[in-house]
């Protein structure tokens, strides 16, 4: 009594689910460099800064000195939702200028992009340098759950001994937990140890924070992959030993076996030779409505896109109009002099021919008397007095080369008062 051991209904669907999911994890974030981790990564660098003055640390090794310009920014940083949208804004902007991949950083833009291109200093693909390790792993877990698959769904449908597929579903299981727990748990220390040259180039204390501070834009694709993994080795194996077990040339009978009705050879031949045509045309059928589908799903995709890039282009000429603040000269020798001014430049107000935009050729004006810069975000102007003579609002001095914030509207009075300016 040969046993020919077939895959069941479930058996088949558990695999195809789980390697479809396995495929889904590829378009899910590994690392997201936004404002949430940075405000993780501020916390971890304050609190190291905490651990030094324990005695604990010297952030020297770690390139922390409270002297130096990126110090300054983040120890004044206090993770508001404010601040973390302004940070991600500037990713955002900086993604649409560079090109760079930071909010979003997959398996599958990682398979598609160079480590350089992903940060916007490459050429956007990997074709020009080569594919990498990493790549090449990636490519291989996507198109083994591909393959398997299409091995399952054949498997079931032509009555295929199970151990094949099965045995193909299981080992790549086990290999993508392996990979993706190691890729999980080891890679910002992997990542620390490839950049600076292996394990021991750095201080373990250093290198240690590195991996810490890596890992607060650690993604979680890996993990999900490194469960899917383990759940799809489980299935694989399990049903390796379960399943419909069907003693050839018998028959169930719900409490046991019983002896198949003979079967008339040339009938058999008949049925199955039918049996492969309506399969024949079936694949055909779908074949076809699948092109179909596709061929709409892409007319579909074609015009969303060019409403997309209209609705991008529109909002970007509203960007840029709201983005520019107003300098005008009210009083004075300069009186009807105005500038429209953008978020990135700076108006110098003072009567030099040679370094001054804004020139008011008064004696009690300073050749540099002032600066001023549009705040976009607050709709507010940054002022910095320069001159001899002072700058002033509602009569109060600012003080010298000390920048402060005023609101559109605020009048500034140059000098005795004679010349006035209006913000916005």
């Amino acid at each position: 009594m040969n046993q020919k051991k077939k895959m069941q209904l479930w058996q088949m669907l558990a695999v195809v689910i789980l390697s479809g999911v396995m495929l889904v994890t590829m378009f899910l974030p590994v690392m997201h460099i936004d404002g949430d981790g940075y405000a993780k990564a501020v916390k971890l660098i304050k609190g190291t800064v905490e651990k030094r003055s324990q005695g604990i640390y010297d952030l020297n090794d770690f390139g922390l000195d409270q002297s130096n310009l990126f110090w300054n920014e983040i120890e004044d940083f206090e993770g508001t939702e404010e601040e973390i949208e302004e940070i991600n804004e500037k990713i955002r902007k900086y993604e649409e200028e560079s090109g760079a991949v930071l909010l979003n950083i997959t398996p599958g833009t990682v398979m598609t992009h160079s480590g350089t291109a992903l940060m916007g200093i490459g050429s956007g693909s990997s074709s020009g340098s080569g594919y990498t390790m990493i790549q090449v792993l990636f490519w291989v877990m996507y198109i083994l759950a591909v393959i398997i698959i299409v091995v399952a769904v054949m498997g079931f449908a032509f009555q295929w001994m199970k151990a094949v597929p099965l045995a193909l579903s299981g080992i790549y299981g086990v290999i993508c937990a392996v990979a993706c727990g190691i890729f999980q748990f080891f890679g910002p220390q992997m990542l620390v140890n490839a950049s600076l040259g292996g394990s021991g180039a750095i201080p373990d204390e250093t290198s240690s924070f590195l991996s810490k501070l890596i890992g607060c834009f650690w993604g979680w694709a890996f993990l999900a992959a490194f469960i899917i993994g383990i759940l799809l080795a489980v299935v694989s194996i399990a049903s390796l030993f379960t399943g419909n077990e069907q003693r050839q040339g018998y028959i169930t009978n719900g409490s046991g076996f019983e002896p198949a009705p003979p079967i008339n050879p040339d009938e058999e031949w008949r049925r199955r030779e039918q049996f492969e045509r309506d399969l024949q045309d079936k694949a055909r059928q779908e074949q076809y409505e699948r092109e179909r589908q596709a061929q709409i799903e892409r007319e579909k995709q074609e015009q969303l896109e060019q409403q997309r890039q209209m609705q991008i282009q529109r909002e970007h000429q509203k960007q840029m109009a709201a983005a520019m603040g107003q300098v005008a000269c009210i009083k004075g020798v300069a009186s009807g002099q105005a500038f429209s001014l953008p978020e990135d430049r700076k108006v110098i107000v003072g009567k030099s021919q040679q370094n001054a935009n804004m020139i008011i050729n008064y004696p009690h004006v300073s050749n540099i008397h002032c600066s001023i810069r549009y705040k976009a975000m607050t709709n507010s102007y940054i002022v910095k007095d320069h001159s001899s003579n002072g700058t002033f609002v509602n009569g109060t001095r600012l003080q010298k080369d000390v920048p402060m914030e005023f609101a559109a509207g605020t009048v500034l009075q140059l000098a005795d008062g004679n010349n006035e300016i209006r913000l916005g």
